[in-house]
């Protein structure tokens, strides 16, 4: 069997303070997240995979800082989530429609 998997594609925007200005820098950083154990057809497996995606999503649009962050950045990653689960649940729905046509 083919392993399955999505990828979580995020594009993360973080803000370094320069000598007179802020820079913006951006990066795309991806998650794999598999769920070759998952019956993604039962209710149960597709709300394993969001459970999955989220944290992925979370994973990928985090900063590195670790601790306190400033609102703006805070409302960046969470933004960036919110893409990286538009993209990514619209794929899931599309891989569900999939398996259940293959019945």
């Amino acid at each position: 069997m083919k392993p399955r998997f999505l990828i979580i594609l995020a594009t993360v925007i973080e803000f370094a303070i320069g000598a007179s200005a802020y820079a913006q820098t951006s990066e795309t950083r991806s998650v794999v997240v598999s769920y070759d154990d998952l019956n993604i057809r039962s209710a149960r497996g597709r709300l394993a995979l969001d459970r999955r995606l989220v944290r992925a999503a979370y994973d990928a649009c985090s900063g590195t800082s670790g601790g306190v962050v400033e609102l703006t950045t805070h409302m960046q990653q969470a933004a960036c989530v919110r893409r990286a689960l538009i993209d990514a649940r619209a794929d899931m729905q599309a891989r569900v429609a999939t398996q259940l046509a293959s019945r």
